[in-house]
């Protein structure tokens, strides 16, 4: 009965420990992804990031943690699938959609890492607007040659898609 005591207590520990491990390493992926340069790659002068509230962003890590840390005595299964949608909402919460005037492209970009890059060819070429709507999770980028669905994101990691769609950069030139 004792060494059982034991082995929970030390568990415990492993398992409060490695939640402030994660909490921690979370809080610099926050700090990082936040960053507007290391997101844009070089000058964010030309460049405009739409990403999910910081408030979602801290919710996320905070379930994450809580997961990781505060369940220690739950059965694997349950355990596993508060691990699993804890990973999911850190997730949501990093993707971010930017536009790159200076590569004029759209990125979708999960951290730090580029998923999806979508040409937009030369400005004097783009004679529509190139973004509408799609339900409520995706915008469709359409010029006529290639159709893209972006994801946007489930609420609340959802990003605003009114400011994207509205942006200059994707706007035919005034005649």
């Amino acid at each position: 009965m004792q060494d059982r005591i034991g082995v929970r207590m030390k568990l415990g520990i492993w398992s409060a420990g490695l939640g402030i491990l994660i909490f921690l390493i979370g809080t610099l992926g926050i700090f990082v992804t936040r960053n507007d340069t290391i997101i844009a790659r070089g000058s964010d002068s030309l460049t405009e990031i739409f990403r999910p509230p910081l408030w979602s962003q801290i919710f996320a890590l905070l379930w994450l943690t809580a997961a990781v840390g505060l369940t220690s005595g739950l059965d694997r299964r349950y355990r596993a699938a508060l691990i699993l949608a804890g990973v999911a909402t850190i997730a949501m919460s990093m993707h971010f959609v930017v536009l790159s005037g200076r590569d004029d492209t759209i990125r979708e970009v999960l951290g730090v890492w580029t998923v999806r890059t979508v040409p937009l060819g030369p400005p004097e070429t783009r004679t529509r607007r190139l973004l509408s709507q799609r339900g409520t999770l995706f915008i469709r980028y359409d010029d006529g040659i290639r159709r893209v669905d972006i994801f946007v994101g489930l609420p609340p990691w959802r990003i605003d898609s009114r400011p994207i769609i509205s942006h200059p950069l994707l706007n035919p030139p005034s005649v």
